[in-house]
């Protein structure tokens, strides 16, 4: 039972070989990088069917790509290993109380996986990063026809008293450059 003290006398301890016993060493792996370092391991019967789904979709995952790519070895120092993909891309920029938030809309419109879609905000004037920027997420995969969309948030004084414009590539895309549409004020 959780929050309970551990102890082979109250049988609530389970040694890495018995646990091995039972249950493949790449759960066991799973389970130990998916908490914090600091955090106590939880190997309930709950826990180890998460990390039996969690590691599901990771084999589902290459099971696409393998599928996609028509081999198992996916030689990915090659862009010939991906068939290069479009993708749309639309971005919207609002400005309040001294922060910028753009959103940024992707949506893959190829027949082939857009494999690690890079972001990043560029400053008009000079083409440096706009930084320091929080995105949500960035490098990241779309199949086919999939769609994200993703935020940054960064400072007015990121900006150097320009505007931003956004800059899209990845393992199979061609790199595109993208306005940010501008807008003043306001909550979405």
């Amino acid at each position: 039972k959780q929050g309970r003290k551990m102890s082979k006398s109250l049988g609530n301890v389970v040694t890495m070989r018995e646990f091995l016993k039972n249950n493949h060493s790449e759960i066991y792996k799973w389970m130990i990088l998916s908490v914090h370092y600091r955090s106590v391991a939880d190997f309930s019967e709950s826990s180890v069917n998460n990390a039996v789904g969690g590691l599901a979709k990771v084999y589902s995952a290459l099971a696409l790509v393998d599928s996609l790519c028509g081999s198992a070895e996916v030689k990915l120092d090659s862009k010939q290993s991906l068939p290069e993909v479009k993708l749309d891309v639309t971005s919207t920029s609002k400005n309040n109380a001294g922060k910028h938030t753009t959103r940024v809309i992707v949506k893959n419109l190829g027949n082939n996986i857009a494999f690690m879609v890079h972001l990043r905000a560029a400053r008009s004037k000079d083409g440096t990063d706009v930084t320091p920027i929080l995105w949500e997420d960035n490098y990241f995969s779309l199949l086919p026809g999939e769609q994200r969309e993703v935020s940054a948030t960064y400072l007015n004084d990121a900006l150097a008293g320009g505007s931003a414009t956004l800059e899209v590539e990845g393992f199979n895309i061609a790199k595109q450059t993208v306005e940010t549409n501008a807008s003043a004020g306001g909550n979405d």
